[in-house]
């Protein structure tokens, strides 16, 4: 609605933003690729799943916010 108004009031302003609203999704839909499918780094080491200690953090974090969100 505020792409609407504004190309109402100044069209060249409008289709500004709303190419910059089109080109933001494009380079978010390039860096989910290329984060998702792209080359592992040869500096970085394999993440392990959680441990123990962990596991018991986060579920104590995770109990109050569903609690408090219910």
């Amino acid at each position: 609605m505020t792409l609407i108004g504004l190309f109402e009031r100044s069209p060249v302003i409008g289709a500004l933003g709303g190419l910059s609203i089109f080109l933001t999704a494009c380079y978010s839909i390039f860096l989910y690729n290329r984060l998702m499918f792209g080359k592992y780094s040869q500096h970085l080491k394999p993440l392990l799943d959680i441990d123990r200690r962990e596991f018991i953090t986060l579920f104590s974090l995770l109990v109050p916010t569903v609690i408090f969100g219910v």
